[in-house]
């Protein structure tokens, strides 16, 4: 990856076609389609710096980059009510790749039935994008954008070849380090909870579990911007990237203008205000947490959140609102087969030191080494047709977003525990809504607001504790049961929902998938903030492109459909 003074070798000019706000997956996608055509000028700005820590290169320590103020926006939830007034840690990348350099790098594209609600939802008259000759946000358009941007590299006979791209710029692989104690995991879930191994979610079936389609290549994580920012793309003499560049809000052409002509940020490596002008687009890949933040600093956005700021409102849209996230609560076993995880402290030097020169051992695992997509006791009794709950299985205790050990005391003295597998019980529509994301001043610098209304609908925590029942019965069963030696948390001994409740609310956390922020409708739906092509409503000059503009979220991690939306959004512009 080239040096920050690289990037700035163009930096004098200020006009261009198009300003791309972010270079998380959204914004590295469209920097690199955008600029494939030479007579257009592309300028992607990025709050932080490039992605060049040892950490974001290794799979396994992922976690270390946590609340790394430099590479991480450290956001914290408000005191959430329906979790006994916790505030919730919200990782989010701030560097080249953007989440996608931070995040446990599981390539997970949803259900087939997201896409089609999108369609139903954004595109109800169902018209067709002639370049893939399907309806425009269905699953089979969708796919063709999946397809494009994908390098499979998996195993033969792992894939549905079908189903999946060969020749894209973002690798899809095999972890390159599994545990023993994760495969037999896979099979005591399939044996206990009667589920077929899958190891191909992203194929005809979503339903089963197995190992994780994983964003690496030979031991190494594969983000974003290493497949779509490479050195070669960055050259290119009409792509313009300035980091450090911290967007502040947008410009319009005068003071009750609904255009918007460029951006103001700031230089915060020299403490700069700058402004960049635009003739064609702003597009804001910000992300489902910034993206809104942005829009309504520029007023575009509810009064309720704008009027306290004393920010003068151009557009009234439900800027903020619609916000959804995947929750998770751990189950975690003590068990007695030692293992090697990157999260223990005495292995990490044989861990290292084997990753650097083979690329393999823990270091080369991306720890979430098993995933699965299944129905709970409600979603079959009410005759759900998509999987409600995912499993993703950790060898290795994951406490507090695996920033803390666990310990416990016997008498006096105080343990910490050694090995473990933690079982993460994952609600994937939560029926908790009302969340948003608000302002909490009228600076670009203040995190804003983030409230995502966790457990506020008691339907949420009823399903994750039948999740962690079945996890039991998992727990009991062949090839297992013979090493597992006690139930850490919730606790054994906890039999009922309320008993199981705070113990889950404790552990209770995002698999930070915020989106929906932005929403995408249908012209006419008050509800939205952008069409079926992702333009603002009542704005000229400017679109959403990221995790934001989903109207629902989907059944599954969020940072493959991000891509495809920015693969499918290129065209569109382009097309305009």
């Amino acid at each position: 990856m080239l040096s920050s003074e690289d990037f700035d070798v163009k930096a004098s000019q200020t006009k261009f076609d198009y300003i791309i706000v972010g270079s998380g997956s959204a914004g590295c996608v469209l920097a690199k389609r955008l600029s494939e055509d030479e007579n257009i000028q592309v300028l992607l700005l990025e709050a932080g710096d490039a992605d060049t820590t040892l950490e974001t290169a290794i799979p396994g320590a992922f976690m270390k980059m946590f609340h790394n103020k430099v590479i991480d926006w450290d956001f914290w939830t408000e005191k959430q009510e329906g979790v006994d007034q916790i505030q919730e840690y919200w990782p989010r990348g701030k560097m080249l790749g953007g989440s996608s350099s931070m995040n446990a790098m599981m390539y997970q594209r949803g259900n087939a039935a997201d896409y089609d609600e999108w369609a139903s939802i954004a595109n109800p008259e169902s018209k067709i994008n002639p370049i893939t000759n399907q309806v425009h946000w269905s699953y089979e358009d969708a796919l063709y954008y999946f397809k494009k941007s994908e390098a499979n590299k998996h195993s033969s006979d792992m894939i549905q070849k079908e189903y999946h791209g060969f020749d894209g710029e973002l690798i899809v692989s095999d972890n390159d380090w599994v545990q023993p104690m994760t495969k037999d995991f896979i099979i005591a879930f399939s044996k206990a909870l009667d589920l077929p191994i899958n190891n191909d979610p992203n194929g005809s079936n979503q339903f089963g579990v197995g190992a994780t389609q994983t964003n690496t290549h030979r031991g190494r994580r594969f983000s974003a911007a290493d497949a779509f920012l490479s050195p070669d793309v960055l050259k290119r003499s009409n792509l313009h990237l300035r980091t450090n560049a911290h967007v502040t809000k947008l410009i319009f052409d005068d003071k009750d203008s609904k255009k918007v002509t460029g951006v103001h940020y700031t230089d915060t490596k020299h403490k700069i205000n700058k402004v960049a002008s635009v003739t064609k687009e702003v597009i804001l890949s910000a992300g489902a947490v910034q993206t809104p933040q942005i829009l309504m600093l520029s007023g575009i956005g509810p009064n309720d959140q704008l009027d306290p700021h004393h920010i003068q409102q151009r557009v009234n849209l439900p800027v903020g609102k619609n916000l959804q996230d995947h929750i998770t609560v751990p189950m975690m076993v003590n068990v007695t087969s030692h293992i090697m995880s990157s999260l223990h402290a005495e292995d990490n030097i044989q861990n290292l030191f084997r990753w650097l020169v083979y690329g393999q051992g823990a270091f080369a695992s991306n720890g979430a080494e098993l995933n699965g997509y299944f129905f709970t006791p409600t979603a079959l009794k009410n005759n759900e047709k998509v999987p409600d709950a995912q499993v993703i299985g950790v060898p290795a205790f994951f406490f507090k977003h695996a920033t803390e050990r666990m310990f416990y005391t016997q008498g006096k003295e105080r343990f910490m525990y050694q090995d473990g597998m933690t079982l993460g019980a994952t609600l994937l529509r939560p029926k908790s809504t009302g969340g948003f994301i608000g302002l909490r001043s009228a600076s670009a610098m203040d995190a804003p607001v983030i409230d995502p209304k966790y457990l506020t609908h008691p339907e949420d925590l009823q399903r994750l504790c039948e999740q962690i029942r079945m996890f039991r019965k998992v727990i009991k069963h062949d090839p297992v049961k013979d090493y597992i030696i006690a139930e850490i948390v919730p606790g054994g001994d906890l039999e009922t929902d309320e008993e199981m409740a705070g113990p889950l609310k404790q552990h209770l956390q995002t698999l930070y998938h915020p989106v929906g922020t932005a929403k995408m409708t249908a012209d006419g739906d008050s509800t939205g903030v952008v069409d079926s092509r992702l333009r603002v409503f009542g704005v000229d000059g400017l679109r959403v492109v990221d995790a934001s503009i989903m109207p629902t979220i989907t059944h599954g991690n969020t940072n493959a459909p991000t891509i495809m939306i920015a693969e499918k959004a290129a065209d569109m512009i382009l097309e305009d």
